[in-house]
């Protein structure tokens, strides 16, 4: 993903990326992320072909970025067509999302992240995103007296990312 790759030369979070440490670890997860991503992104696909889930909750973007309007309207059809899921997508591209959700509704299923490209440095909530994920090394944590509210290793327990709450900034230690 060219967002990606050009996010990873940076002094933001993604330089850190964890991603593309797993993927290089496991090709079959590349290869597979790569399918998926090329499917998304390079046509809008009809509603009959898109996967059905019986599921609470699942995650647009596991590993990644939004490749362009395509594949964020790819993902918003997932969450039209399961209105029984809550989908969470992490993203820095608020003017992606800005873009698309302008002129296409934004379903009710669909949770936006903003992921903040600094660490240490919450960003503002932008239009049309639910929450805001912000990473925080542990001395800048306990110097600044910064809640990690972010229980970073058991999203099935922790729930703040996936499930409608209060809850606007999450923050996650660096790891």
């Amino acid at each position: 993903n060219a967002f990606c790759s050009k996010m990873q030369a940076t002094d933001s979070v993604c330089s850190k990326c964890y991603a593309s440490r797993y993927e290089t670890m496991r090709p079959t997860l590349h290869n597979a992320l790569e399918r998926n991503d090329r499917a998304l992104s390079e046509s809008i696909l009809p509603i009959q072909d898109l996967p059905v889930f019986n599921d609470l909750f699942i995650r647009g973007n596991s590993f990644g970025e939004l490749i362009n309007d395509r594949h964020l309207k790819n993902l918003a059809n997932i969450a039209r067509k399961n209105p029984q899921t809550l989908v969470t997508l992490w993203t820095k591209r608020k003017d992606l999302i800005k873009t698309v959700f302008s002129n296409f509704e934004k379903p009710e299923n669909l949770q936006i992240i903003y992921s903040s490209p600094i660490i240490n440095k919450q960003s503002r909530k932008p239009v049309f995103f639910d929450k805001v994920f912000t990473v925080y090394d542990k001395k800048t944590a306990i110097n600044n007296n910064i809640e990690i509210n972010c229980g970073s290793k058991s999203c099935m327990t922790c729930q703040t990312c996936y499930t409608k709450n209060d809850t606007i900034n999450i923050r996650e230690l660096l790891k």
